[in-house]
């Protein structure tokens, strides 16, 4: 056993979270930004890390407080374990400052992800003067252009179809990036400002390449902070909404616009920009926003991550090389891991070979 626990950071921001299976804690970090969960039991050990009391007293008092025996060495890998260690004082340092450096860029081969700047005081000045945009009327008006671009779309799909074509120009390049980044910045700033409404930080706006496909993306983190479902999820549904509502007002103004018109062109860049993104902003097995609507909707943070490793480790176990998992899993949070995982890996699978077939071609 290690003589005397770590200190418990006292400057981590707190917010409790409820399930269908179980309460939790959600604990940022004020340095490097980084989200832990802790359950009931971890939260008590935690809050007895004062950085004098031994750990085998905390123990003791665990298994006093829940009435159940607690290993040292279950006691020992919880203190010592690198996901969680950036909470305690005596090994936060360093960690803080690869944490920092990891989130100004991280890359695979799949993901690369640069940040330009830190929003936050813009949009806190912004979110006043757009309060509209946070209103059931809102809402209601905007929906109206929705329906009317859904039957416009429907009626003309054959005409918007033959129409394509005409981008498929040299000279349709550079409006074509134009418009990405001016439609691009609304979904995202959409997200910030969504998130700072409801009282989050937003400290990260930047860009990233996923799938070869450009993207910029907005850090709203912050929003596992909030305690109520309906506002995590309005975080996530905003970006896509208000770029649907980009996408119908660009489809009606194709309809009614010549199609030798600046203005046509234009309406046919976002309309076909904006339907896609939105089709897969929509689809909740695309790893496109940091904080998926179907992640706060189950309650589950690292959704894609947790599924992926669920199913891996079951793939492993049935081919023999595998161990038995020995984390704790409650029976609803498997049916979710299962389902998400297998329908995520074929969805991430297909867009991957779609890109690659059109890159190829």
């Amino acid at each position: 056993m290690i003589a005397a626990a770590p200190r418990l950071r006292r400057d981590l921001t707190v917010s409790r979270l409820e399930t269908a299976s179980g309460g939790f804690l959600i604990v940022k970090h004020p340095v490097s930004g980084r989200f832990y969960r802790f359950k009931e039991a971890e939260r008590f050990i935690a809050e007895q890390l004062d950085g004098e009391t031994p750990l085998d007293v905390i123990r003791e008092r665990t298994e006093e407080e829940f009435g159940a025996s607690l290993s040292p060495e279950t006691l020992k890998a919880f203190v010592q374990n690198p996901t969680r260690s950036g909470c305690w004082i005596a090994a936060s340092r360093r960690r803080n400052k690869i944490a920092a450096g990891a989130r100004r860029f991280a890359a695979t081969c799949l993901y690369l992800r640069f940040a330009f700047f830190d929003p936050d005081r813009l949009l806190a000045r912004l979110v006043p003067r757009l309060r509209f945009f946070f209103t059931r009327r809102f809402l209601m008006v905007s929906a109206l252009p929705i329906l009317v671009a859904f039957a416009i779309t429907f009626a003309n799909a054959r005409e918007i179809a033959g129409d394509l074509p005409r981008l498929y120009q040299a000279s349709a390049i550079l409006p074509f990036l134009a418009l990405i980044l001016v439609v691009a910045s609304i979904h995202e700033v959409a997200h910030g400002l969504t998130c700072k409404h409801f009282g989050g930080e937003v400290h990260e706006l930047g860009f990233m390449v996923m799938y070869f496909q450009p993207a910029f993306y907005c850090n709203v983190s912050d929003a596992w902070l909030f305690p109520e479902k309906s506002k995590r999820l309005w975080v996530g549904f905003a970006g896509p909404y208000l770029e649907l509502v980009l996408w119908a007002l660009a489809t009606i103004a194709w309809r009614l616009t010549e199609p030798d018109t600046w203005i046509n062109y234009t309406a046919l860049i976002v309309m076909t920009l904006s339907g896609l993104r939105s089709f897969l902003d929509f689809n909740p097995f695309v790893k496109l926003d940091r904080l998926l609507p179907a992640e706060r909707f189950v309650g589950t943070a690292n959704l894609r991550r947790r599924s992926f490793k669920y199913v891996g480790d079951g793939i492993k176990r049935l081919l023999g090389f595998g161990r038995r998992l020995r984390v704790h899993i409650s029976q609803r949070e498997r049916r979710i891991y299962l389902v998400y995982g297998l329908v995520a890996t074929v969805s991430s699978l297909s867009l991957l070979s779609f890109g690659l077939v059109r890159l190829g071609s």
